[in-house]
């Protein structure tokens, strides 16, 4: 008895522990990180979350941007050029339609196609149809 007496003492009297995480040690897991995919460099990562997180310009309190849809033919697959990429942020804002045998998911998707905007909506998936639209704002 004497001896749970004795630990309970220990660890009820010891001193606590404090971690502390430095902004070199986040600098060291970064880099770590980065290395293990080098096929994407920090510096490109880094200037896309800069890029891409910046809010649509405004003109007169209000926003500016352009809104593009696509609503392909039932059972196709189709591509509509946007926006150019070194003026225009591009996404993907709406994404509807049915499939006839039960729900499979849908397929549209905004991406960089050479050196423009590309909204591509729709598949072969046999009695489906699909629609998208896409929203453009200046950078």
């Amino acid at each position: 008895m004497k001896k749970y007496v004795l630990i309970i003492l220990a660890i009820i009297t010891s001193t606590t522990a404090v971690a502390k995480v430095t902004e070199a040690d986040v600098a060291r897991d970064r880099a770590w990180a980065a290395s293990q995919n080098p096929s994407v460099p920090q510096s490109m990562i880094d200037n896309q979350w800069r890029e891409y997180n910046k809010p649509p310009n405004e003109t007169g309190g209000k926003s500016t941007y352009v809104r593009f849809s696509l609503n392909p033919p039932s059972d196709s697959v189709r591509s509509k050029t946007l926006k150019p990429t070194s003026t225009y942020i591009c996404a993907l804002s709406k994404i509807g339609g049915y499939y006839g045998r039960g729900l499979k998911g849908f397929d549209a998707n905004v991406h960089e196609s050479g050196s423009n905007w590309v909204l591509t909506v729709g598949k072969n998936c046999g009695g489906c149809d699909n629609w998208g639209e896409a929203i453009c704002w200046t950078k």
